[in-house]
């Protein structure tokens, strides 16, 4: 599938069904995750990738006893050492480690999709249980827990708002009212309105018809 399928189809899961994923996938997956890009190209997430049966419940008791979490075979753990960040940027360090961590994760999500394995972003989780049950150290952090697996049900499309609800052009609440318009297609933007013009002739010229029909009448054979 291409990259916007992959975007507009993928969809949170949260049953799973009991088939492990093959190794090429998730080595796939998890080189999608390697290529992400990363503030500075420092690179500093890691992946924990979680299989055994008991750890995945560990998880699951971890992510505030969600524990749908455990019937997916495989999770992975995303999780970056701040400092590395810090040392370069400052205090905003820690935010761009938590963006840099964030496109790993998303790369592997879409990435796991597009090889038809379905996963659910989890954040609520208790920091310190991820820790135990995964022996990460106190200088790295846990920042997101992300089940895998094939789907065992059907998600439908989820509400979004109004592409022109959420956009604005130069400065905040500056509304895009024509895309084409805002972003100098004028060409596109003006064929639309002749195109809806001519449509609206049209179906004005459609009801003077109609009424003429009406009260002429028709000529005798």
């Amino acid at each position: 599938m291409d990259v916007e399928e992959c975007i507009k189809t993928r969809r949170a899961i949260r049953k799973f069904l009991d088939v492990k994923i093959p190794r090429e996938k998730i080595v796939k997956i998890l080189e999608a995750g390697r290529m992400a890009p990363t503030a500075g190209n420092l690179q500093n997430h890691e992946v924990i990738v979680v299989t055994d049966k008991a750890l995945r419940r560990a998880v699951a008791e971890a992510c505030l006893q969600q524990y749908w979490v455990a019937q997916a075979p495989l999770i992975m753990v995303v999780v970056a050492e701040h400092e590395v960040q810090r040392m370069h940027y400052g205090k905003r360090g820690e935010m761009y480690s938590i963006q840099s961590a964030a496109n790993v994760a998303m790369n592997m999500i879409l990435q796991a999709h597009a090889l038809e394995v379905s996963s659910c972003w989890v954040g609520a989780f208790d920091e310190e249980m991820i820790r135990r049950a995964l022996g990460i150290p106190d200088k790295v952090t846990p920042l997101t827990v992300i089940p895998m697996g094939y789907a065992d049900e059907q998600v439908p499309v989820p509400h979004r708002k109004s592409f022109y609800s959420t956009i604005w052009l130069e400065q905040y609440g500056n509304q895009i009212r024509d895309v084409n318009l805002a972003l100098g297609e004028y060409g596109a933007f003006f064929q639309g309105k002749i195109r809806k013009a001519k449509e609206g002739a049209e179906e004005h010229v459609g009801k003077i018809v109609k009424h003429l029909a009406k009260i002429i009448p028709r000529k005798k054979k």
